[in-house]
């Protein structure tokens, strides 16, 4: 019994402190987390608007006249300048076409492509304009227009693709165009093309064609290459009126004679296109290296890459025999001319 008694002591004793411990211990209240507010996304940069595009001038597109000849005459940045019968396309070197009936009023220029970085060559033949264009760096696209202003995609050429197509001509419904490496290819709707002549050693600058004798003639460094059956049969002769002349190659073809212009006031002609005969025209007549040559009213007119006193375009009525001046004829040409086409 005292130890029972005993027991139930001890146990309310541990039970009283139990209890006065816990009315003594002090407790911090667990504070709630309180949510950080998210800080603002910064506000997006707005992205900055495309820079309008300006579209070249056409002002200095210009239009000439030896006699009762017109012409139409670029410049460095108008670098092509093509007749293709009843309407005249002019293209520029970042891929800019603008057109004209009359060759004074001209559309306002429109990119034959986006990505278009130049324009190489154009021809014009069977209803369809064919182009030979840079696209962002890389040659050999071709394109077509049925009417010089509307572009179709410019796509890489499977042939030639790896040589810089230089010269385009239309021959009787056969588009030919020769490459800086003497390779020269045809087609005739100017998507697909294939392979005529092979001559890698030389190299291609400028074409003209005969369309009544079904003759086509490719001239460059040191070479002449032509067909006079449409381009069934080729003959590569290397004249020596062209050889180490790698700049300036332009060429013509009117009444029976063919003419060339090259170098610093280099011309030669021929009949046959066997037979070439050299000429060295006077610096009062051009002023610098050859850029372009055309033919109309048994004239061939010629122009030089730099406007100075001594003049820039020239003309011989002998078939390309003797030269004559036209600086007291033709308008001042302030920036450097390139391209001309004769008017008809």
């Amino acid at each position: 019994m005292k130890i029972k008694t005993f027991c139930m002591a001890v146990l309310c004793i541990c039970l009283f402190i139990a209890c006065e411990k816990g009315d003594d211990e002090i407790f911090d209240p667990i504070k709630p987390p309180i949510e950080q507010p998210e800080k603002p996304a910064d506000p997006e940069q707005p992205e900055e608007p495309e820079k309008p595009v300006t579209p070249p001038s056409i002002n200095d597109i210009i239009n000439v006249k030896i006699g009762d000849l017109n012409m139409i005459v670029g410049n460095n940045n108008w670098q092509l300048v093509v007749n293709t019968g009843g309407k005249y396309i002019v293209a520029d070197n970042k891929g800019y076409v603008t057109t004209s009936t009359n060759g004074t009023s001209w559309s306002t220029p429109k990119q034959i492509a986006a990505n278009v970085t130049n324009t190489k060559c154009i021809a014009y033949g069977g209803g369809k304009y064919v182009a030979f264009v840079t696209v962002n760096g890389s040659s050999n696209y071709v394109t077509t227009s049925s009417d010089g202003v509307t572009w179709s995609a410019p796509t890489q050429l499977s042939v030639a693709k790896n040589f810089v197509v230089t010269a385009i001509c239309y021959l009787n419904g056969t588009f030919f165009a020769g490459t800086g490496i003497a390779k020269i290819i045809k087609s005739t709707d100017g998507v697909t093309w294939e392979e005529v002549l092979n001559n890698s050693s030389r190299r291609i600058n400028a074409v003209a064609c005969d369309p009544e004798h079904n003759t086509i003639v490719f001239i460059g460094n040191s070479t002449c290459i032509y067909s006079t059956d449409g381009g069934q049969n080729w003959t590569v002769t290397y004249p020596n009126e062209f050889s180490n002349v790698s700049t300036g190659y332009s060429l013509a073809y009117g009444d029976g004679v063919w003419c060339a212009v090259f170098g610093e006031r280099e011309s030669a002609y021929t009949t046959d296109l066997k037979t070439w005969t050299s000429v060295s025209i006077p610096s009062d007549v051009f002023s610098a290296t050859m850029r372009g040559i055309t033919y109309g009213n048994g004239k061939f007119v010629a122009i030089s890459s730099y406007y100075s006193s001594s003049g820039y375009i020239g003309y011989s009525t002998d078939g390309g025999k003797t030269w004559q001046s036209t600086k007291d004829m033709v308008p001042d040409l302030m920036t450097a001319p390139r391209g001309i086409c004769t008017m008809f």
